[in-house]
């Protein structure tokens, strides 16, 4: 029985495929998703696939992320549509072979992904850790917190929380591909797009990290 949280992933299939082959979780298991499954990457599709599919083979807690926000905001948002084109919407859109038609392009997303999506939560907590997108405002109870932080805060605004609690968290891409941590903070962000996606058990803090080339390298976090 082991419970990790995974970084983001952005559209990174190779990555993700290579951790869950290396951790090869069971019934078991958990795995936490801190959320930005799409975008930037070109299989946005396929990483989605994944994880509806390990939904049959281990539990999965999927959080939400700023960019599910804003694919969720672009069905009926022609602004919002054109805005999240600038974010890494493009590639989200072509991995399911759709055209750019505002009117079109959500219809031909299946609708297991769309409940996949809008079942996302904006946060988890356990007995040591609590884990969510981006941020936390130290000082307010879980069920207070704001969408700002939660979704759209960076790594550096993360103080202790009241509870305290270690939040572990994504959003905030680490361009040297390392895990960044404070006292009460962990970033698992690793920056998927162009270095490592990252896994880490939280049960131990032993880690294990995938580029894009399905090549992977473990450790262990100190903190």
């Amino acid at each position: 029985m082991a419970t990790y949280a995974i970084g983001d992933i952005h559209g990174n299939y190779t990555c993700l495929k290579a951790l869950i082959d290396k951790i090869s979780p069971d019934k078991n298991d958990t795995l936490i998703f801190l959320g930005d499954y799409i975008d930037r990457g070109m299989f946005s599709k396929q990483v989605i696939e994944e994880i509806i599919a390990l939904q049959q083979v281990t539990n999965i807690v999927a959080l939400k992320g700023n960019h599910e926000i804003m694919m969720l905001s672009s069905r009926n948002d022609d602004d919002c549509f054109n805005q999240w084109m600038g974010y890494g919407g493009f590639d989200t859109v072509a991995s399911y072979e759709s055209d750019f038609n505002f009117k079109n392009w959500a219809n031909q997303i299946p609708d297991s992904h769309w409940d996949f999506l809008e079942n996302t939560i904006p946060y988890f907590e356990n007995e040591k850790y609590i884990f969510v997108h981006a941020s936390i405002d130290a000082n307010k109870d879980m069920k207070e917190q704001e969408d700002d932080f939660l979704y759209w805060k960076s790594f550096d605004t993360i103080q202790a929380h009241k509870s305290g609690k270690i939040t572990i968290c994504g959003h905030t891409s680490q361009k040297n591909g390392e895990i960044n941590t404070k006292e009460n903070a962990i970033c698992i962000d690793t920056w998927s797009l162009m270095m490592w996606l990252t896994c880490l058990n939280v049960d131990n803090l032993e880690f294990i990290k995938a580029n894009a080339q399905g090549d992977c390298i473990t450790g262990k976090l100190t903190i």
